[in-house]
């Protein structure tokens, strides 16, 4: 037995050597890490954002310790539910309510808050591009308004039925002179919603300003409960009702502003504002809503690649969120562009290998995100034209509010960096 087993661990020396005698020693591959590689990063204002046509509209204001505060409005047009409509002889309004079906939220639900609703006065077309900056021209009289409360969470009784967290505006200002405009509508504009949308061309809602904490609010107008419906009575009937709606085809865009970051972190202001790229060794910022975004460079890599003769086995972008606040809760993703000489930003070959490659997801028991960027840091070392560094926002920034603060590359405590595993040829 004993001459057994000094046979066998024999045989599984020279296995475990196999090869090496017969391999030139600069062809030899050894693994190896790096995380010294140097990384360039610091926070500016993002551009104007494409905000029509989004999956969910925002509304409300919220004021931000660090980002100050920030406003979310929607422009929408709104549609008959039927053609050719007959209200009855001398119809009168009872009641006109706007619904908004909630879809989430963002902040402190225990701060009221005040939204308008304003009627559009120009024309809105469903072929045209929105950005979060434009504004429409508006109509100068309020059409309703409501103070409360947001409860996205809590079932509501719509006609006697339970249905899920909407919130109800009334339209009633003025002796409910809009639902008057409305019930009295010429036959023409009734025919159909190319005429409708010429006689009432939209609805405009925001929010009254808040001076603490706030909140962004998450509406689905395209739910079922979203839309308006006019409740009234004509000579013949009453308790009569009729629903207007907005579809697909409607033209809506969101409106954000951030007031300049007026009111804002003086750090932030440095950085952002007032272009002090150098703090972004210490400390950046991201902010949805069109808000803040990030470039990123790793200046020196193209040199270590001259002098490293490698194939990378994995390179990962780390990123540490240091805001201690449970306040303000950090984005679920991030996204990671790559961004070319012309400012133009387009997809990473590494995110098309699948998100559970690239990743980008926030992990909270680590507090980080990571990026998994193989082919870019390849590509880079092999003196590949790769533009004009990196660019990261918040994913789904048109429709999600978060924002978030993290450590810069020369940090003292969790820095940002790029940590390469490679082989190499020794």
């Amino acid at each position: 037995m004993l001459t057994s087993l000094l046979i066998l661990q024999s045989c599984e020396e020279e296995f475990s050597t196999i090869g090496l005698e017969v391999t030139p020693p600069q062809d030899q591959l050894f693994v190896e890490s790096d995380t010294t590689i140097s990384v360039f990063a610091y926070s500016v204002l993002e551009d104007s954002l494409k905000t029509s046509y989004t999956s969910l509209n925002l509304l409300g204001s919220q004021q931000d310790p660090v980002f100050g505060r920030t406003d979310a409005s929607i422009y929408t047009q709104i549609l008959l539910s039927s053609v050719d409509v007959d209200f009855g002889e001398n119809p009168q309004p009872d009641s006109l309510i706007l619904f908004l079906k909630y879809n989430g939220y963002y902040g402190d639900t225990n701060t009221p808050l005040t939204v308008r609703v304003y009627e559009i006065a120009e024309d809105m077309y469903a072929d045209s591009v929105y950005y979060s900056t434009q504004h429409q021209e508006l109509l100068p009289a309020e059409i309703g308004h409501l103070s409360f409360y947001p409860k996205p969470t809590d079932s509501v009784v719509i006609d006697g039925v339970k249905v899920s967290a909407t919130l109800r505006i009334p339209l009633a200002v003025n002796g409910n002179a809009f639902a008057r405009k409305l019930l009295n509508a010429p036959e023409a504009a009734l025919a159909d919603n190319d005429e409708f949308v010429k006689y009432m061309k939209g609805l405009y809602i925001k929010a009254d300003p808040v001076n603490y904490h706030g909140s962004i609010l998450y509406f689905n107008l395209l739910a079922n409960l979203s839309g308006m419906i006019m409740y009234y009575q004509n000579t013949e009937k009453d308790s009569l009702s009729y629903t207007y709606l907005v579809t697909e085809a409607c033209q809506r865009y969101n409106h954000f502003d951030h007031e300049k970051y007026l009111f804002a972190n003086p750090n932030l202001r440095k950085q952002v504002i007032y272009g002090d790229t150098m703090l972004g060794n210490q400390i950046n910022y991201l902010q949805g809503m069109s808000g803040i975004k990030m470039r990123i460079w790793f200046p020196n890599l193209k040199e270590w690649g001259k002098t490293h003769k490698v194939g990378i086995n994995e390179a990962q972008l780390i990123l540490t969120n240091i805001d201690e606040s449970d306040d303000w809760t950090p984005p679920v993703k991030l996204a990671l562009l790559k961004t070319a000489s012309d400012q133009t930003l387009s997809t990473l070959d590494d995110e098309n290998d699948g998100s559970a490659y690239f990743g980008g997801t926030y992990n909270s028991g680590t507090r980080e995100y990571r990026f998994r960027l193989n082919h870019y840091v390849q590509d880079m070392i092999n003196q590949k034209d790769m533009g004009d560094g990196l660019t990261m926002i918040v994913s789904g920034s048109a429709i999600r509010a978060n924002r978030l603060i993290l450590s810069g590359p020369m940090a003292a405590k969790n820095p940002m960096k790029l940590r390469i595993v490679y082989s190499s040829s020794q």
